[in-house]
């Protein structure tokens, strides 16, 4: 469980709608990160990636420091962030600046 009062203290509101979390407030991303992740690191699973095409170029720069914090190790615990999206998001992502990008095809069937 999250701990609210570290959330509190970096701005953090959460809403609980079936199931799904949705984090508000005027903390940054990073700070977010920084705050809430566990000792033992994080997953992200970011689907519809291409999606970050419509924060461009509003929060451009929240996104690259973002994705450089996650990048160069800064949040300070372990994060993996894991994206799907349509064949544009890789040029999303370099619009971004993302460099090293490992791009692969990948079919999961859950029955």
């Amino acid at each position: 469980m999250l701990d609210r009062t570290v959330a509190a203290s970096v701005g953090v509101k959460f809403f609980e709608l079936g199931g799904v979390r949705r984090v508000a407030g005027h903390a940054s991303p990073k700070q977010i990160l920084k705050q809430l992740a566990p000792e033992s690191g994080l997953i992200l699973i970011l689907d519809e990636a291409q999606k970050l095409r419509s924060i461009l170029p509003d929060d451009r720069a929240v996104a690259m420091d973002t994705l450089d914090a996650i990048h160069n190790g800064e949040i300070g615990k372990p994060v993996v962030l894991l994206t799907a999206g349509l064949g544009i998001t890789e040029s999303v992502y370099k619009t971004l600046e993302v460099s090293g990008l490992r791009v692969a095809a990948l079919t999961i069937l859950i029955i």
